[in-house]
């Protein structure tokens, strides 16, 4: 062999170079999201939500689950279980149904939960990629790393670590059900799927998508473990819990400052940041809008039923549709878009997009990473800016894949 055939050629010089800067980016950007999260802990007490999670567990099993829905009651127990924890203004808001999955963490001595939650989260999050990997297929090395680096820059992601939220465990449901509806695996997929009973709010539009597609039998199982743990919380707790937790949503329905609507990037969030616009006059808008997007996710799971592709084409729709629509849906809970981001660039229309189309998308997806996010979340919306950049690119992006998915929809066929 001749020493010129040694040589490597400059496409294969250009191809390393991509594959170790693109690698480099991976490494770095993992570097900085562990390193951000891990100095933002020592505000844990300040500003997690862990504490909600954990006192719900304790006060579930000591069968005082009415408690968690009263202020004032939460409050006491707040200051005598987790003194050196911030004081909240509100209580647990998962419905019943929800506490037997919160009583494990009543298992666990408060500093060591900490930092295993840290490391449960973080796990979700990675575990997620991996299957979402799995369903979608490989991008490439540099793909893959591409998905990879956007996952670690992800504001979502660091706001979720930050203050101990479990947008990663659902983001984990949600990937793990679309596996097991994908494989054929009903049951593993409606145990999934009935996690988001902690935030029905974001699983009726996905319930109501998969009656439209006929998969009765997915819905019927879910609600029947839905059921078994409201029966489950109903025996511990006794009918008092849903009473309480029943007036507590009365009470938020007439003061939703606690939850603070406004810093959503839905259409409740933004209506409620336009000058003039009353808030009883933007969550009726809202709630109206919320209904027609439902029936939109049930009709659209009529037109995929008899699709191959139906479990594509409701991740990239109802998934976005489901997040700006919904009436209390907060930034980190963003992070639920990435299966129907890489389902999307899956599709042989967003392959082939304009260029236009494909800078608006790097622009759209750039605003949800953690400089620019710090910027717009601190130093922008939480001082009062008219014009919710988040809404504005998550709205479009609804809008964008519902109408190339309808106009595309043989695609899926």
């Amino acid at each position: 062999m001749s020493g010129e055939a040694l040589q490597p050629t400059t496409e294969t010089v250009v191809a390393r170079l991509n594959r170790l800067s693109a690698l480099a980016t991976a490494v770095c950007t993992t570097v900085v999201l562990v390193a951000m999260t891990y100095l933002s802990q020592s505000h844990v007490n300040e500003v997690s939500d862990l504490p909600e999670y954990a006192l719900a567990g304790i006060l579930f099993l000591e069968g005082r689950g009415a408690e968690l829905y009263d202020v004032r009651q939460i409050s006491a127990a707040r200051e005598q279980m987790f003194p050196e924890v911030r004081h909240r203004e509100f209580g647990f808001l998962g419905p019943p149904p929800s506490l037997p999955i919160m009583a494990p963490l009543a298992l666990c001595p408060w500093p060591i939960l900490t930092v295993l939650w840290i490391l449960i989260l973080s796990a979700s999050a990675v575990g997620s990629y991996v299957i979402c990997l799995r369903l979608f297929g490989s991008f490439g090395f540099i793909g893959n790393l591409f998905w990879w680096s956007g996952l670690m820059l992800s504001g979502p992601l660091f706001e979720a670590l930050h203050i101990g939220q479990m947008s990663p465990l659902f983001l984990f449901a949600l990937t793990a059900w679309a596996k097991a509806m994908r494989s054929g695996m009903v049951v593993p997929a409606a145990f999934a799927l009935a996690f988001f009973v902690l935030k029905p709010h974001l699983a009726v539009p996905l319930g109501l998508f998969l009656l439209g597609a006929g998969r009765y039998r997915a819905v019927t199982v879910t609600c029947a473990i839905v059921a078994a743990l409201g029966l489950i919380a109903l025996a511990v707790d006794g009918p008092s819990v849903y009473v309480a937790y029943a007036k507590l949503m009365s009470e938020l329905g007439s003061n939703t400052a606690p939850i603070q609507p406004e810093l959503c990037a839905t259409v409740l969030g933004q209506l409620m940041r336009m000058p003039g616009m009353d808030n009883t006059q933007a969550e009726l808008v809202a709630r109206l809008v919320a209904v027609f997007a439902w029936i939109g996710c049930f009709l659209w799971g009529r037109v995929m039923k008899q699709s191959p592709g139906w479990l594509d084409a409701g991740l990239i729709v109802v998934v976005p549709l489901t997040l700006v629509t919904s009436l209390h849906s907060h930034f980190y809970d963003v992070l639920l878009l990435l299966p129907s981001l890489m389902a999307c660039f899956r599709t042989k229309w967003a392959g082939s997009s304009p260029l236009v189309l494909r800078v608006a998308i790097v622009i759209g997806l750039a605003l949800f990473t953690i400089p620019i996010y710090a910027l717009i979340h601190y130093q922008y919306l939480l001082k009062g800016g008219v014009i919710n950049p988040y809404f504005l690119a998550l709205f479009a992006y609804a809008i964008w894949v519902a109408a190339a998915a309808w106009k595309f929809r043989e695609d899926f066929r």
